[in-house]
């Protein structure tokens, strides 16, 4: 019984999370940090799909989001989850600064 109860509060807390912070990205598109929390709420509600696309929204702007480094480790992390290793690999190097040409062929 509690164990249900906690697990309902959470999904709870996280649609409403959710939904607020999609409600900021509206009023603030351009906005990256916005995207990437969304991005996590997603993630921490086991929706990869809708992470990675918020995820790879916040990197896509030219000012860059608090944590960047962690976005593009998560987003690394979905991409082996969605089986997309080339993906994953590039993401993974990213950070580091590493990109070996016996990688790259």
């Amino acid at each position: 019984w509690y164990q249900r109860r906690v697990r309902e509060a959470v999904v709870s807390t996280q649609s409403t999370g959710a939904s607020h912070t999609h409600q900021a990205g509206v009023l603030n598109h351009t906005n990256p940090a916005c995207w990437a929390l969304l991005g996590h709420i997603q993630y921490l509600g086991d929706d990869l799909k809708g992470a990675r696309d918020n995820y790879e929204r916040t990197l896509s702007y030219e000012a860059p989001a608090p944590n960047t480094h962690s976005i593009r480790l998560r987003l690394a992390s979905i991409y082996l989850q969605l089986q997309q290793y080339q993906a994953a690999k590039n993401m993974f190097y990213w950070p580091v600064g590493i990109l070996p040409a016996a990688l790259l062929g």
